[in-house]
């Protein structure tokens, strides 16, 4: 079904008139208001959630139901329950502090919602990154319209009817389309925009909406590291990161990218992988766990990285026996290991997001920290040891969005931790009371009662008193 670009971009301003509307006539949603939006979301989940698994794998081609029940549902179900849970918390003003000199005097922040909001999704995982970021908007007071990622078409529709069921849409839009659709969204004047996608598409996002100034938050990509202590029991190892690097068939911003590996430990680890991916996806070719990649597009981009390496020198280990015709035909590409990358390859600097795993040797750990500094910053860093000397030594000495010790890809899980990248892998804290904030204008507020004495400041100055005072104060 062929989306008509110019009818959604008329349904989108239409969309937004309505909502800017709305925010004037009531600016600030109250707490039994924004629970009822947030109870509306995951009726919506709970009611959809066959039709928006079957979506996502009709979109795939083939997405593994398990996949997309842990990453997409769960993940969005508890994002809103915990929303629920702290929503009353978070509203409640913060009291600040007074200085002596202003006294009598309450100083505050107020949370306040930013207005409307727009949200631009993405097609890994396109239930969580639309509707479970929607849970901290909504639970700050905004109004908000959603762009669906257009490559995964048949999920736009099944959102966009759940949308139009269970919200109005003063509060709540869906809309379709493809550039024409993404320009006009963003040349919006919305109060804040969240982007998941490329760093590509956020240097196009940030262009646009500096037309108006409008705040963005990015939730980008990047490559991201795993660090193996010399000390870790590689078993161990393998079992605490391997689901983050198959789930989705690796499409996933956080998945691990590279691994390095202390130099003697490389074959028992390439071994251990192997061993662990054949038992969780046994008869690879038929097997209903493991998901497809999403498009011919991405296929052909992942086997060129692929190709690229061996080409240069580098040996490639797919985990699972499939033929070429097949893998190609159902884009079904096993988990591969490859050895011997160096810098000249392609997948050296672009950011894998599918089924291939370098792995790197390394014997002095401050060899790692010095490469991992000299490229741009991840969104996530993975560290696989028990010793809390080199883990911390890592954590003072890298940047990243996140961090798992002995874990991989779950921090995004952790509701009351914030979520989100630093430099070029993102801008701005999604998840958590953080969340909560950045979605919200944090307004300071000063308030003075009828006590007033504030007149010791003001002129003519030199008074004895306000030399006094400054004896006091500027010290």
């Amino acid at each position: 079904m062929t989306i008509d670009e110019t009818a959604e971009v008329e349904n989108l301003q239409r969309l937004y008139k309505i909502q800017r509307q709305a925010c004037r006539d009531d600016p600030y949603p109250g707490y039994e208001e924004r629970v009822d939006n947030l109870n509306a979301l995951k009726e919506l989940i709970l009611n959809c959630k066959e039709d928006l698994v079957q979506a996502m794998s009709d979109d795939f081609g083939h997405r593994s139901r398990g996949d997309s029940v842990i990453s997409d549902i769960l993940i969005t179900i508890q994002g809103i329950d915990y929303c629920l849970k702290n929503l009353k918390d978070w509203m409640k003003p913060s009291k600040r502090h007074v200085e002596l000199i202003y006294k009598p005097a309450d100083n505050y922040v107020m949370y306040q919602p930013v207005g409307v909001f727009g949200l631009l999704g993405c097609w890994n995982y396109p239930v969580a990154e639309s509707f479970g970021h929607l849970a901290w908007v909504l639970a700050a007071g905004n109004r908000c319209i959603i762009k669906g990622s257009e490559f995964v078409p048949n999920t736009n529709r099944v959102s966009k009817d759940a949308v139009a069921e269970f919200f109005d849409e003063a509060t709540l839009g869906f809309v379709e389309g493809e550039v024409q659709v993404a320009q006009a969204f963003t040349a919006l004047k919305f109060d804040h925009i969240l982007v998941t996608g490329s760093p590509n598409v956020g240097k196009l996002v940030m262009r646009a909406a500096a037309e108006n100034l409008t705040p963005v938050t990015l939730e980008l990509g990047g490559k991201s590291p795993l660090i193996l202590d010399s000390e870790m029991d590689v078993p161990t190892a393998v079992s605490r990161f391997i689901l983050g690097k198959t789930m989705n068939a690796g499409q996933t911003c956080v998945a691990p990218d590279y691994i390095f590996c202390p130099e003697n430990k490389i074959d028992e680890l390439c071994e251990e992988i192997q061993r662990r991916f054949s038992e969780m996806y046994p008869e690879f070719s038929a097997n209903e766990d493991w998901t497809s990649i999403l498009d011919d597009r991405q296929y052909a981009r992942i086997k060129g990285l692929r190709d690229d390496a061996v080409a240069k020198g580098a040996k490639a280990s797919p985990l699972a026996e499939i033929d070429e015709e097949t893998e190609k035909s159902q884009r079904k590409m096993p988990l591969t290991l490859i050895t011997g990358m160096t810098e000249d390859m392609e997948i050296a600097d672009e950011e894998i997001f599918g089924p291939l795993l370098p792995i790197l040797p390394y014997t002095d750990i401050d060899d790692v920290i010095a490469y991992i500094q000299s490229k741009p910053r991840p969104l996530a860093l993975y560290i696989n040891s028990w010793n809390s000397a080199f883990q911390d030594h890592i954590l003072k000495r890298t940047h990243s969005g996140g961090v798992c010790i002995n874990e991989a890809t779950f921090h995004v899980a952790q509701e009351d931790l914030p979520f989100g990248g630093s430099g070029n892998s993102g801008l701005g804290k999604t998840h958590g009371p953080e969340g909560f904030r950045n979605f919200s204008n944090q307004k300071a507020v000063f308030s003075k009662g009828k006590i007033d004495l504030s007149e010791v400041l003001f002129p003519p100055f030199g008074t004895k008193l306000q030399k006094l005072l400054g004896k006091m104060l500027i010290r």
